[in-house]
C-alpha cells in the first residue's frame, strides 16, 4: 500500500498537470481539481469533476499547442 504523500510526490515527479483530491468534502459530494502549474484550486461536485478535468486538460493542451507554433 502506498500513501497519499507518495502518490502525490510521483505525479510531480512525472509533471501531472492537475491532481483531483477526494478529502473532507467528498462526503458532502465534493470534490477538488488543482492545477499544479497556477496553483489555483477549485472545488466542484463530484457528478461535475471528470468534465471538470476533460476541459481543463483540452484547454492546458490548446495552449501548449499555441505556444508550440510561436
Amino acid at each position: 500500500k502506498v500513501s497519499p504523500g507518495m502518490k502525490f510526490g510521483d505525479a510531480e515527479l512525472l509533471g501531472v498537470p492537475n491532481v483531483l483530491v477526494a478529502g473532507r468534502g467528498l462526503a458532502d459530494g465534493v470534490v477538488e481539481l488543482r492545477d499544479r502549474f497556477t496553483g489555483e484550486s477549485t472545488d466542484l461536485p463530484v457528478d461535475e469533476a471528470a468534465d471538470a478535468v476533460v476541459a481543463r486538460l483540452r484547454e492546458q493542451y490548446a495552449k501548449q499547442d499555441a505556444i508550440e507554433l510561436l
